[in-house]
């Protein structure tokens, strides 16, 4: 897919062809301006293999063109898009450091392939537990919390409608005296431990 994307407000003339081919039909979605500052008509044009992926691309160069965001962006590519904007309101002293080490470690080499868009609840939830298997507590607590202050970004540049890694909270549990026990990131850990567990 090219990497050319519509300047930010311009208005986009758009139109979707049917093109029948010996291996099946191919929808060609195209978007048109003319360049403000050429004023020259340029044009992006991607195929795709159903009419609904063909008109979700154009909605998706619409919103380019409308916020200045691509929406069609990996997860990796948008972490360079905000740069550090994602880590406003976390301890510059404390928090930073693991939040980016989780984040660079572990939320990129697992999700970062990923367009933003196509990041479910489901996906967010096999990640966590693929991560629970192979560190400790709070450093899948810290890649956690850096995944959703970078989603919360999504949400607010309108690339996704809510933040699918919220889903699975931070959760203590107690013993049956009051005593805290260990914290869950499964949001279907019981809200004590089981007998004999410490």
């Amino acid at each position: 897919m090219s990497s050319k994307r519509p300047p930010l407000g311009v208005r986009l003339t758009v139109d979707i062809e049917e093109v029948r081919a010996p291996r099946g039909t191919v929808w060609w979605a195209r978007v048109r301006w003319h360049d403000p500052e050429s004023g020259r008509r340029e044009s992006i044009k991607h195929s795709h293999s159903t009419h609904e992926a063909a008109a979700t691309w154009i909605a998706q160069m619409q919103n380019a063109s409308r916020t200045g965001v691509d929406a069609t962006q990996t997860l990796a590519e948008y972490v360079i898009f905000i740069g550090d904007r994602w880590t406003r309101g976390i301890d510059p002293t404390s928090t930073y450091d693991p939040y980016s080490a989780g984040l660079r470690r572990r939320v990129l080499p697992t999700l970062g392939h990923l367009p933003v868009g196509m990041i479910t609840a489901g996906l967010v939830d096999r990640a966590i537990d693929q991560w629970e298997t192979e560190f400790v507590r709070s450093t899948v607590k810290n890649t956690v919390a850096a995944l959703v202050l970078v989603l919360n970004e999504a949400v607010r540049d309108g690339i996704i409608a809510r933040n699918p890694a919220t889903d699975r909270a931070v959760v203590p549990t107690r013993t049956g005296t009051g005593v805290t026990g260990r914290a869950c990131i499964r949001r279907s850990c019981p809200s004590a431990p089981k007998p004999g567990d410490r």
